[in-house]
């Protein structure tokens, strides 16, 4: 029996070192092995480090952190494996109390995390976002630019209840059987603009609420709350003003940079008319009662948030009632298993140790004395900016690298705002919203989904994503800098 595949093809060998990453999908090529050899010789190299007026350790603790840091940009790891790491050298050098580990924030967090996902995950298990979509369409979606326009809006709507991805994979499908029964073939301006305005409105949605966009959310505050001596931290009744004005501003902004970047003749467009999105609305069945329980629990659950009911306590009583039987909204294998990101709750509890790592041994104090001379000049409307721009860079330029920008963003400069005397979860929102805004590049996992159904070319994404960065940027910042204070009923400065 020859080595190969039914097509002919020679199989990979499996040796005993994986250089190809048949089995781990992470070939070890020149590039990579070069960042693995920086990433060991980090923590050694920093060891050597004086930092003056930080801990006796705080030059390993910082070779620490940068090694994880590096070997995540690398792409050697990504957020649970460099999560798991992180907390091991820590505790294997000292830097990090394993009392710490075990009893940190993030425990809190994880079943706010495990909560949210469950509920959310209801809408995957019934045909509520469909219908939703289709009724937006049948009212509203008589005229191209009107299409663009609902596609944006909708997939943002349903964004901020559920995750990203999960809305980007809906609308996408939604978005082309719409193209197809008009005849749109791949290529065509009309498509082009559809599809990209729902990888817009998936992007961005999930500011809305604390649950829209939950992996980058969830992680973001567990960072901020882990690396400051405050335990600061944003609650859902706080995220969802702030984040839906932020929203609300933005959207018409995005529908006029699209529509103005990716320009369409209406001449050849023929739309379907109301009886196709009647006819699928007749498809979806009348209004099923999962729909109705799950709009009622996330609408309850949205408003006893905003009321100002303990979190944590709405999430484990909430997690219940999803599977409940009789009344639940999905089953508790599919809530379990397919409704939540298990990687990314598991980095929320190690991989934020980043910035305990560098509060308990100094680092943080030390950036603080070392940044604060450069930063005391600088206004916090600035700061904001500058962070939140520097974020939505990094994110879109790094393929795969929302978390460790969130490292470096979060969880090295939180502590640093703290230091100068600011509100580092007012300060750091920017930034935490604008990290979902992965538009500009087609490799992005949440454009790609996308992009394979060949209605835009690699270019296309890039100018309005750029744009709509920029506005994201400078909205979410003078929202927080003007508002938060007095939504939140707190001080900018501490």
């Amino acid at each position: 029996m020859n080595n190969s595949n039914q097509t002919g093809a020679p199989a990979k060998r499996d040796s005993f070192i994986d250089f190809t990453g048949l089995i781990t999908k992470i070939p070890l090529t020149k590039g990579k092995i070069i960042c693995l050899i920086i990433a060991i010789l980090l923590p050694f190299a920093c060891s050597q480090l004086t930092l003056p007026g930080a801990g006796e350790k705080a030059g390993i603790a910082l070779g620490i952190c940068l090694s994880v840091i590096v070997a995540m940009f690398g792409g050697l790891v990504s957020c649970g494996p460099a999560g798991a790491i992180l907390c091991f050298l820590g505790i294997i050098t000292g830097t990090l109390d394993s009392a710490t580990l075990t009893g940190s924030v993030g425990a809190g967090l994880f079943f706010q995390f495990v909560g949210l996902c469950t509920v959310g995950y209801g809408i995957e298990s019934t045909p509520f976002g469909s219908r939703l979509a289709y009724l937006l369409l049948e009212k509203f979606g008589q005229k191209p630019r009107n299409v663009v326009i609902i596609l944006l809006v909708a997939t943002a709507v349903l964004s901020s209840m559920i995750s990203n991805f999960a809305t980007l994979v809906l609308m996408s499908t939604i978005a082309h059987r719409i193209l197809q029964e008009m005849g749109i073939k791949p290529g065509n301006k009309f498509g082009a603009a559809c599809m990209l305005a729902v990888v817009a409105g998936a992007c961005t949605g999930g500011m809305g609420f604390l649950q829209g966009s939950i992996g980058v959310n969830m992680y973001s505050l567990n960072a901020i709350a882990s690396s400051t001596k405050g335990g600061y931290t944003i609650t859902a009744a706080q995220w969802a003003p702030v984040g839906w004005i932020t929203l609300i501003i933005l959207l018409p902004i995005m529908a006029v940079v699209y529509l103005k970047c990716v320009k369409f003749s209406n001449t050849d467009i023929n739309l379907p008319g109301t009886d196709y999105y009647r006819q699928k609305l007749y498809e979806l069945g009348p209004v099923g009662g999962s729909e109705i329980r799950w709009l009622v629990m996330m609408i309850s659950l949205v408003v006893l948030m905003i009321m100002g009911f303990t979190t944590l306590n709405l999430m484990l009583i909430f997690a219940f009632l999803a599977v409940c039987p009789g009344i639940g909204v999905t089953n508790t294998r599919d809530a379990f298993s397919k409704g939540i990101p298990w990687e990314v709750v598991f980095s929320c509890a190690t991989l934020a140790m980043l910035g305990t790592i560098l509060q308990a041994n100094g680092v943080a104090a030390w950036l603080g004395d070392l940044l604060a001379p450069m930063l005391s000049g600088v206004s916090p409307l600035l700061m904001m900016l500058l962070l939140a721009a520097g974020a939505a860079l990094m994110t879109n330029v790094c393929i795969g690298g929302t978390y460790p920008t969130i490292a470096v963003f979060i969880s090295c400069t939180a502590p640093v705002i703290e230091t100068l005397g600011y509100h580092p979860a007012i300060i750091l929102m920017p930034t935490i919203i604008v990290i979902s805004f992965t538009v500009c590049v087609y490799a992005q996992s949440t454009v790609y989904a996308n992009y394979i159904y060949g209605y835009y070319d690699v270019k296309e994404p890039v100018l309005p994503g750029i744009l709509t960065c920029i506005a994201g940027v400078i909205i979410a910042s003078l929202v927080c800098y003007f508002l938060a204070p007095i939504l939140w009923g707190t001080s900018l400065y501490l």
